[in-house]
């Protein structure tokens, strides 16, 4: 243990940022230089402070990246080592809070949960699936049984498809690397490009000649969940920002979007999108240009698109999200700006990896992709 304290005295002079941040960078550097061995048993968080003159919960806080990232595994009993980086991550647990199997609309879920056990198959890697079947009050606390899965070793890694449940802290205690779905970029990470999506959507619109547009999204203008509602937020504002830049009209009544997240089960997203459009339709003045999201909203407004027999494109240009491997009929010529569930399930395990091997955390975003005017 003497080797050990020498290694971590002293903490670098103050610098710019958070002292948790300088934590963090000191650490790391102390086991990519070797001076932290594979195996070295950290002392306490007590003794640590103590050490660098720190409080104990900015030592914690520190800490807690290491420990995501997989350069420190934390035991019950044992404390908190080195990870040994030789170790092949073999075994990897994938965690939801949604059953997407009861969930008609949740194709892309569950294509995405096929891809996942495809690839992992592939590279010789055991997948465990855990649904949690908790009511969402309950999420915040942790779930006894990956919790123990995660100490005996019999996960080295865990996939979060979609994403942290709202609240939950736990997962930073669990002692090994964790890589969620997001809809903000975030270390761990992995996301879509979500305004580069309304670039490329309001872009087209204005490219095919439209003025007066509309814009059909399940994004909610309110929600419980932060990272939702950061997105929310800065989404309205962007599209706002970006309609203007193009000379395109987009006024607020033509922003069609649901206050909370759609519950699937109260309401199909299918239905939002197919009501929405008929309120839309019949408004005066029509929009010349509609962009749509999602994939399941669209086949809502494709379906209301016929049954009020608008004559796309010449009276009505549509620019819609689509999951490149989920089919999506549509009879009428329309543009579609297509995300992939395959280079998701890839980046996911991509990232797993890194962190395992003991790569710097990062923040994964995932582009969207312009396919013109097709028929389907």
């Amino acid at each position: 243990m003497d080797d050990i304290l020498r290694a971590l005295k002293p903490l670098p002079p103050e610098g710019h940022g958070p002292i948790k941040d300088r934590v963090t960078e000191f650490v790391r550097e102390r086991i990519a230089s070797g001076a932290l061995p594979a195996g070295a048993c950290l002392p306490s968080t007590r003794k640590l402070a103590a050490l660098w003159g720190l409080r104990a919960p900015t030592v914690q806080t520190g800490l807690e990246p290491l420990t995501r990232e997989g350069l420190l595994v934390r035991t019950v009993g044992s404390g908190t080592r080195v990870r040994d980086p030789r170790k092949r991550l073999a075994s990897v647990g994938v965690y939801e809070y949604a059953d997407w199997s009861k969930i008609p609309v949740a194709a892309y879920g569950r294509n995405l949960n096929a891809l996942l056990a495809e690839r992992l198959a592939r590279d010789d890697m055991r997948m465990r699936l855990w649904i949690d079947p908790r009511p969402r009050a309950a999420l915040r606390e942790p779930w006894p049984e990956v919790v123990e899965a995660c100490r005996r070793g019999d996960v080295q890694g865990l996939l979060l498809p979609d994403g942290f449940p709202p609240g939950a802290k736990w997962f930073d205690q669990l002692g090994v690397p964790v890589v969620a779905a997001g809809v903000v970029a975030g270390a761990n990470r992995v996301c879509h490009d979500h305004l580069s999506f309304l670039d490329l959507g309001f872009g087209e619109l204005a490219r095919m000649g439209c003025r007066v547009v509309a814009w059909i999204t399940t994004l909610p203008t309110r929600s419980k969940d932060t990272e939702r509602r950061h997105l929310s937020s800065v989404a309205f504002a962007h599209a706002r920002d970006t309609a203007a830049r193009l000379g395109l009209s987009l006024a607020g009544d033509c922003v069609m979007a649901p206050e909370e997240r759609i519950n699937p089960v109260a309401m199909s997203p299918e239905r939002f999108g197919y009501e929405r459009f008929g309120e839309l339709w019949r408004r005066r003045p029509r929009p010349d240009g509609l962009l749509v999201y999602d994939d399941v909203v669209a086949r809502g407004v494709i379906t209301a698109v016929l049954d009020a027999r608008v004559r796309v494109p010449n009276d009505l240009k549509i620019v819609a999200h689509r999951n490149r491997e989920i089919d999506l009929l549509c009879p009428f010529p329309a543009t579609f700006i297509e995300s992939s569930a395959t280079e998701a399930a890839e980046a996911l395990i991509r990232q797993l990896i890194g962190l395992f091997n003991r790569e710097p955390a990062a923040s994964v975003v995932l582009p969207f992709r312009l396919e013109r005017r097709q028929m389907c």
